[in-house]
Parts: structure tokens; sequence; C-alpha cells
């Protein structure tokens, strides 16, 4: 070591040199370290000693241990008498830095194997033998018996020309896990990783709430993870909440469930922090209606309007969907549009005279609606339709 000026050798569990102050020395077969690797003592040898030997220089070895085992050795050349009190300073330094690097990867696999646990829930529908889980799940002290509120945290991704900013995304995400972690577990351990760019958050409840207490501890935990997520500039995080879970094998229909608010709520109302599956049950059973069948049905039903990305068209669409958006309140809806009651008859007649649909009609109304939603989930706009 340059700071004492003392040569170190470290050795393998086979006497190999690994490590050497004298780089010639690298891979060469030390024969002190053998006899240290063999009997588990440290072994000196004096400057008297180092004479009547060939090619041996006089010092000291000692065993490397770790979880009772040696695994190596490390010498330090020079009288004994002057390198043995920093030959065990290295020796221990060296056992030290091995456990603690030992330790990281134990945690490391613990969570590596906990995440895998967590992800068979989430995206597994028949997540494996019951006996199975319960004996994972304990010993990641993760609870079978309490309700869990499910969500589905999306971060927006940097560009993807830039690694740098990827790299620095992956560890944003991993931050976001650990605090939902510590700051979610208010009755019990709570769970988050990341699954498919997304974060999955599971926070347990207690058992036994109303329906009334269990909605004000999601709304208690949703401002938690506004908080949490605050610092990141406006816009670039939304939550999707699937609902809450009472039975450990519906995690996966639940987290589903928060995944589909995240898609259908960024289509139909774009710029919203937090969506809730709730709001959009009949957007959900429409997305399994095929592509095509429901491009047909939008034609069918609004393609009749006027020549596509005409200002004409694009009116009448907007009064439309404000008009159903308002309950078919024709007052409110013409508040909303900023303008006059006469001008949204006058364009609902026109909407009526296009499609043949009259948007005041609850049936007629509920077709153009439903349009509209199609229209949405096949990413078209109703202004394009044609």
């Amino acid at each position: 070591i340059s700071t004492i000026h003392i040569n170190v050798n470290i050795m393998d569990e086979q006497a190999i040199i690994i490590a050497s102050g004298n780089k010639e020395r690298l891979g060469q077969f030390h024969v002190g370290a053998q006899k240290v690797i063999a009997t588990g003592r440290g072994n000196e040898i004096s400057p008297a000693q180092a004479k009547t030997l060939d090619n041996v220089k006089p010092g000291i070895s000692l065993p490397i241990i770790l979880k009772d085992r040696v695994i190596g050795v490390v010498g330090m050349t020079g009288d004994p008498g002057e390198v043995r009190v920093f030959g065990e300073l290295v020796k221990h330094a060296t056992e030290l830095m091995l456990e603690q690097s030992c330790i990281s990867e134990e945690l490391f696999l613990e969570e590596r194997a906990r995440k895998s646990f967590l992800l068979n829930l989430l995206l597994k529908e028949d997540p494996g033998e019951e006996g199975n889980i319960a004996l994972r799940a304990r010993f990641f002290d993760f609870s079978l018996e309490r309700p869990y509120s499910l969500f589905a945290v999306e971060i927006s991704e940097p560009s993807p020309g830039n690694s740098g900013n990827i790299i620095n995304h992956e560890r944003l995400m991993e931050y976001l896990c650990e605090q939902f972690n510590d700051k979610l577990s208010f009755y019990g351990r709570a769970a988050a990783c990341t699954v498919n760019n997304r974060i999955a958050v599971l926070v347990p409840l207690k058992e036994n709430l109303s329906q009334t207490a269990e909605k004000d501890s999601v709304e208690n935990i949703l401002e938690v993870m506004g908080q949490i997520l605050s610092f990141l500039p406006q816009g670039t995080a939304r939550t999707g909440f699937g609902g809450v879970c009472h039975l450990w094998k519906d995690i996966h229909r639940f987290f589903s469930n928060a995944t589909c608010a995240l898609d259908l709520g960024e289509r139909h109302n774009p710029g919203r922090d937090v969506y809730f599956f709730e709001d959009y049950l009949c957007e959900d059973i429409l997305a399994h209606i095929p592509a095509e069948r429901r491009s047909g049905f939008c034609k069918n039903i609004l393609g009749s309007l006027p020549d596509k990305k005409t200002e004409q068209r694009e009116a009448l669409v907007s009064t439309l969907q404000t008009y159903l958006n308002s309950g078919m309140n024709a007052k409110s809806a013409a508040q909303v549009l900023h303008i006059h009651p006469n001008t949204l008859t006058f364009r609902l007649a026109k909407i009526k005279q296009a499609t043949g649909l009259d948007p005041r009609s609850f049936n007629d109304a509920f077709k153009l609606r439903l349009a509209l939603l199609l229209a949405g989930l096949n990413k078209e706009q109703p202004t394009e339709l044609s």
C-alpha cells in the first residue's frame, strides 16, 4: 500500500495472487498463502527464516474469513514485528468490505425475489397453488388477509435518444417505489414495484371498513401519493386507481383495472392527475369490441356529418360532445360553449339533419354518445370520420 509503503498481496482460495503492489507477481502461486488456507491460521516468516528459504521474503500472511470460511489470504512483505499491525488492519478492512458486499447482494436477491412474488400476483390470473403463495407471502411479510387498494402510476418517459435520461428515469422509478413502500405502510407493509414502465402500488387497508371509511382511506392514500409525486413537473405523473381488492386472488384483476383507468383516462380525459376505473366502466366494456367493428359503427353514425376537418364539422362535434357531457342540459351546454341557446338549438338540428339522429332524444343521444366513445377508443378524432 503506497500510503504505508508496504507491499500487500491478496491471494484467492487457490493461493494465486490476484492483487499486488508488485504487478509482476500477479497470477503467481504464493507458498505461504497455501499453508494459511490449509490451516486456517496466520503465518509469519522472519528475516532470518527467509534467508534459509528459496525465493521467499519475510512477511506475514493472514486468512480472509467470510461466514466461517477461508476465502483468501492477505500478505504483507516486511519484518513481521513491523507489519503485523498493518496486516490485521488490512485483513479486517477486507473482511468488512466483503461482508458489506455480501449483505448488499443478499438484500438485492431478496428484493428481486420479492418483486417476482409481487409480479406473480399482479400479472397472472392464476398465481399458483395457495399453500406455496401463503408460504412466500409470509417470508416477504405480505398479508394475504388484508384488503388492498390497487394503483398504477405512470411517469412520462424521456426521449429514447438520450441514454442518460433513460438511466435517470429508471432510478427515479426505483426511488418512487422506495418512497411508496416507506410512506404508504399505514396498516401493514405497502408493496410497490415497476411493471412494464409503470409502478404498481398495493396499499393495505384496515379490515371490515364501511364503504364510506374505505373511500376516505383511498382519498388519504391518494393525497400522500400526490405529496410524494409533487416534486415532479406538472403533468409528468398520472395515477390510475383500480379499486379495493378484498381477496388476494383478485389482485391481478384490480391491477388490470388500474392500468385500464390510466389508458382510458388519458384517451378520453387527458391532463388529469388521477383516473378512477369506476369512471370508465362503459369504455372498458366497449374496448373489448373489435376495432374494425368499432370503426364501422362510428362511420355509420358520424360519417354523414359535413366534410371532414371543416370548421363546421368540428363545431358540430364539439357541440355534440359538450351537450352530451352536460347531461343533455341545453342551458349548461350553451354556457360551456359560450354560445347563445338559439345557436345550440340550430347546431343540434344540423346534427339531426346530417345523422338522422336527434341528440335531444334519449335513444338517439345514446347512439351518438356511443359513437363518440368508440371513436375515442379507436384513437380516431370524430372530426376526421367520413
